[in-house]
This record gives structure tokens, C-alpha cells and sequence, in this order.
């Protein structure tokens, strides 16, 4: 096994009053975000609107990213890497639900390891810097 070091800082905002938080949370982290979230319903509530208002008064460009259903296909999460990569997103922000947070449970993990590493495939070389994930 290769020997690696994964860093995964993870914040999470949640709770009355953290919304308009959001985009000066995400400011910090870069200019342009991946904003995952469900079917609709955080437009229905008004979520959206203020997720939505906090990102661009932070001039923060938006991506959007939405049907996540309750059980993420793959196939999903592989349109949200494409996108990402698309758009040069440097934060994914998650907003709604639960399940927009989650993501499905791949053996081997391949969507999260090409876009980390940009190689499609696992065991394929994704630039002339190995990849320090094990099956890149």
C-alpha cells in the first residue's frame, strides 16, 4: 500500500440564523461553487433564495447542481463531477436536506477518486504526479 496523508476539512453551518453565513463561509474556501441540493422543496421553503442571495452578495459564481435523491445514484454524482471539473468549482456547497449532504457508497470509489485526481478509471495514471489515493 502507498503511503498518503488525506486532509478532508469539513464545515458544516446549521441551525437558525447560519444562512446568510454561507457565502463569507464559502468566500474563504474560493471564488466558485458546486450548489447541490434536492428535488425543489428548498425552493418552495425560501432556502434557496437566501443560500442563493449569501453566495452572490459574497461574489461567489454559482454551479448548480440539483436532484439528489434520497438514495444518490451514481450516475448523478458523476454529472456533478463533470460540472465541477466544467466550471473550475472549488467549493461544493450542500443545502436542503439531509440527503444532499450524502453521497452513494461505490466499490471501488471512482467518481470521488477521478475528480480528486482527474482520472476516470482507477489504476490509471491521472497526470504525470501520482495521485497519492491507492487505487488511482
Amino acid at each position: 500500500m502507498q503511503n498518503f496523508v488525506f486532509h478532508n476539512p469539513t464545515k458544516i453551518l446549521f441551525g437558525r440564523g447560519t444562512i446568510g453565513s454561507i457565502g463569507p463561509e464559502t468566500r474563504e474556501l474560493g471564488s466558485t461553487c458546486l450548489l447541490v441540493y434536492g428535488k425543489g422543496s428548498i425552493k418552495k421553503n425560501g432556502v434557496y433564495q437566501q443560500v442563493y442571495e449569501s453566495l452572490d452578495q459574497a461574489g461567489i459564481r454559482i454551479v448548480e447542481h440539483h436532484g439528489v435523491r434520497s438514495n444518490p445514484v451514481l450516475s448523478h454524482v458523476r454529472e456533478g463531477i463533470d460540472l465541477a471539473r466544467k466550471h473550475g468549482v472549488d467549493v461544493v456547497v450542500a443545502a436542503g436536506a439531509a440527503r444532499s449532504w450524502t453521497r452513494p457508497r461505490p466499490s471501488p470509489p471512482v467518481p470521488w477518486l477521478s475528480m480528486m485526481c482527474g482520472s476516470s478509471s482507477p489504476g490509471k495514471k491521472a497526470s504525470a504526479t501520482r495521485c497519492p489515493w491507492p487505487r488511482c
